[in-house]
């Protein structure tokens, strides 16, 4: 069960990846590359989050993901996640 924080940026998530992707769906294998900036989530917590929430918006699955870079950069007053996905 997610947390109220978890939903909120799940939802945030799901709403940015629809404006910000409108390509079709990336197919096979991907590495993808995870910024985040000022998050109190923990990073496994936050990506994985992440990961199952633009399924069907930027990849099929996130089971195409077989190359994961994550970093957890320090707080320079703009809370984000920067994301790459790139086809291998």
């Amino acid at each position: 069960m997610l947390t109220e924080e978890a939903l909120v940026y799940r939802q945030m998530t799901i709403l940015q990846a629809r404006e910000q992707y409108k390509d079709e769906p990336l197919e096979g294998a991907l590495c993808v590359t995870l910024h985040f900036y000022g998050s109190r989530l923990d990073i496994d917590n936050g990506t994985k989050i992440l990961a199952d929430s633009i399924q069907g918006i930027v990849y099929l699955n996130d089971a195409q993901i077989i190359e994961l870079h994550i970093y957890k950069c320090p707080d320079d007053g703009d809370k984000r996640v920067e994301m790459e996905v790139r086809q291998l």
